[in-house]
């Protein structure tokens, strides 16, 4: 927004591209306002404005804001988000611990574990470890009264609508926005019963995928994937989300060929445009990457403005 100093109460009237752009110049003052701005920006559900807001309130002397960054820099975050985080982390203090957002889920959280540990050294407080979300508790509960329900009649009809498996596909549903580690355990358990009874659905597959990747149990999810894209190989959901299992666990030039094939199955899918993008980036193509993500920009400018972000960084560069 050159030329004209952001207020902090118009932020809301804004885009996301120029909300990112006025956290950053809010960094500038010293105002008490614009100090109460940016610490309720933190807590936003987008994680960009969260970095900005960290960078911003770094720049007036609130060293607590590093935490935000370093916490974005999970690999449940998209790429660019934490390509945002590092680079600000960067530019704040001069550290350069290895961190890569191309890298593996191991490689990834080894060098974000890095950082907390160079956070903690010079003064930082990290977060306590959390507690399971209690707004679960009844899908938890749900979920083992249908588990012990479905091994208590291994030999009824699975297709009956009144199925102990329908219960537990109904139960295993409603817990699968949680994303707490014990809870994708459960998750696995469920799928793995859910898979024995209906061993021809992709869908039970690929959630068993999905459940044993957040689980940590790759090898399994990688069977998992592979059997429901045997069952169902032209679903572009299902090839843009093996294309994320195999992006996490470095095998990007793969991940790349799954994201593309997506993307023809389905070339209104923004996300998997996007995907492909980063992962052409990531194998350096970059026209063909900026491509891609020109795709998804186009598709959906609202939700992919952090990609401009960072292009227009790499080309100032």
């Amino acid at each position: 927004m050159p030329g004209q100093p952001v207020r902090a109460e118009r932020l809301e009237d804004l885009s996301p591209e120029a909300r990112y752009h006025g956290l950053l110049e809010l960094g500038e003052g010293k105002s008490q306002p614009g100090r109460d701005t940016l610490y309720q920006w933190l807590g936003d559900a987008d994680p960009m404005l969260r970095n900005a807001a960290a960078r911003a309130l770094w720049e007036r002397g609130e060293r607590s804001a590093a935490g935000v960054l370093i916490r974005n820099l999970h690999r449940e975050n998209r790429t660019f988000v934490t390509m945002d985080a590092i680079y600000h982390l960067r530019a704040m203090t001069g550290e350069d611990l290895g961190y890569d957002p191309n890298l593996g889920y191991r490689e990834q959280t080894l060098a974000q574990e890095r950082w907390w540990l160079w956070w903690q050294r010079t003064g930082g407080l990290r977060p306590a470890a959390e507690a399971p979300p209690e707004e679960f508790a009844p899908a938890r509960a749900e979920l083992a009264r249908a588990m012990r329900a479905a091994r208590e009649n291994p030999d009824e009809d699975p297709n009956g609508p009144r199925s102990a498996a329908a219960a537990l596909w109904s139960a295993a549903s409603r817990l699968t926005e949680s994303r707490w580690p014990t809870d994708q355990d459960r998750l696995s358990t469920a799928y793995e019963l859910l898979v024995e009874r209906h061993p021809d659905s992709y869908q039970a597959w690929a959630n068993l995928a999905w459940s044993t990747l957040n689980a940590g149990d790759f090898p399994r999810c990688e069977e998992a994937f592979r059997r429901a894209l045997s069952l169902a190989p032209e679903v572009p959901t299902l090839n843009n989300d093996f294309g994320i299992y195999l992006e996490a666990m470095g095998r990007t030039e793969q991940a790349s060929e799954f994201y593309r094939k997506a993307t023809e199955l389905d070339p209104g899918d923004d996300v998997a445009w996007a995907n492909l993008g980063d992962t052409l980036s990531a194998l350096g193509l970059v026209e063909r990457g900026a491509a891609a993500w020109t795709e998804a920009e186009d598709l959906a400018p609202e939700k992919w403005y952090y990609h401009r972000l960072w292009r227009t960084r790499q080309a100032s560069r």
